[in-house]
């Protein structure tokens, strides 16, 4: 039969570029919540102090 075969036309480099973009935000989208869970259960206390900070940042005379 005449034509291509799948292995004689490899991808053009748009088509890797999407591809390796699609799958970048797959495992994102799979490993995202997964990472905010392990976080969430290390700390189990929130902090309420509304601060990003340390508390050694607003030591007097720094």
């Amino acid at each position: 039969m005449a034509g291509f075969k799948p292995t004689d036309v490899p991808p053009t480099a748009t088509v890797k570029f999407l591809g390796a973009g699609t799958t970048a935000c797959v495992a994102e989208f799979i490993t995202f919540p997964l990472d905010m869970a392990k976080v969430r259960l290390r700390d189990p206390k929130p902090s309420t102090k509304g601060s990003c900070l340390p508390s050694s940042a607003w030591a007097p005379g720094m």
